[in-house]
């Protein structure tokens, strides 16, 4: 695979890029206040009347990810319908891409679908912890063995969560009542070690906003144990949707915005040219677009595919992209 390097014009140096703010990526975590005072309502004057009526499983909310998981993934795909980022990222664009339609293909074959839906999930759960804990330690200007602690350990009660979340209730009775002790000591083990680990990160931010940051992602983390607790799924699992999305878009917006600042590179934003709308509007309507596209006029059979090849090509590019030195990296500041 060729080795990525920018050989990009330079941003117009007397126009300054403009910056992922972030107080917008704090304020994103409002979310789990307002999903905390809606469950208090409903709690104290409805019974949890509100939360049966709401959608509780995954196969009940195939409209999240026609709104929310595919659009910000069909955005970041989009952002390479640029002919100088297609140069620059020629080799490892087809390597990889051969390696995701083999996957798709091998992996179901062999050990058959649900394998296949257990690794994109685990893939995506790692995804979001990396995005969200990322970028939490650039905004506090402070790395150290401990933020990858930090990590690992949100991706262990992320997954713990998500694992459990599979076994049946009466299955999960019987293993409390088994060894309740132990079952209890595991829990508090991990939350409390995340819950140590976390305010040590905090501590260690230069910023502000980048201790907010960490404590934020860290509650949003421990939130995912009491919502599966409670029975409250369709929060457990549209928190850290929004919150990972909202986030994506910012960076996506922020970067379109940049790179196409006076001449349109990308083909994609080029053809909207005449629409006028701003890059702000623009990004989401035409990821939003796309991604109801597919879903209403694409065969179920293939759809399924789709999108795991677009899930797989984000979530690995989302790595190569944003770091230092790549070509979509000279385009986007935080």
């Amino acid at each position: 695979m060729s080795t990525i390097a920018p050989t990009l014009a330079a941003p117009e140096a007397d126009t300054p890029l403009q910056s992922v703010s972030p107080r917008f990526i704090l304020a994103i975590y409002a979310v789990i206040p307002l999903a905390l005072l809606f469950i208090a309502v409903d709690y104290l004057l409805f019974d949890f009347r509100l939360n049966a009526l709401l959608p509780n499983t995954p196969a009940d909310m195939g409209w999240l990810n026609v709104f929310f998981m595919l659009p910000h993934v069909v955005a970041s795909v989009l952002t390479f319908a640029d002919r100088e980022y297609l140069v620059s990222y020629s080799g490892r664009l087809v390597g990889s891409s051969l390696a995701f339609v083999a996957g798709i293909v091998l992996v179901p074959a062999l050990f058959g679908v649900a394998m296949m839906v257990l690794l994109l999930a685990l893939y995506t759960a790692y995804h979001q912890v990396a995005q969200q804990t990322g970028i939490a330690s650039i905004v506090a200007r402070h790395r150290s063995p401990l933020n990858t602690a930090w990590k690992w350990l949100c991706m262990v009660v992320l997954v713990a969560v998500f694992l459990a979340s599979l076994v049946e209730a009466d299955l999960r009775q019987k293993m409390y009542a088994a060894a309740p002790l132990l079952y209890v000591t595991l829990i508090s083990a991990v939350f409390g070690a995340l819950v140590v680990v976390g305010a040590l990160v905090a501590r260690q931010s230069r910023t502000t906003t980048g201790r907010l940051l960490v404590g934020a992602n860290t509650g949003m983390i421990l939130m995912q144990g009491v919502f599966f607790a409670l029975g409250l799924h369709f929060f457990m699992i549209l928190i850290p949707r929004l919150v990972h999305d909202i986030t994506a878009f910012g960076f996506y917006i922020t970067h379109n915005m940049n790179r196409n600042r006076g001449v349109p590179h990308n083909v994609v934003v080029r053809a909207f040219q005449p629409t006028r709308l701003p890059e702000y509007l623009l990004t989401p309507a035409i990821a939003l677009g796309v991604s109801v596209a597919l879903s209403q006029l694409v065969p179920r059979e293939f759809l399924v595919f789709i999108v795991a090849f677009l899930a797989l090509f984000h979530y690995y590019w989302e790595g190569v992209m944003w770091k230092n030195g790549a070509p979509h990296r000279q385009f986007i500041r935080v």
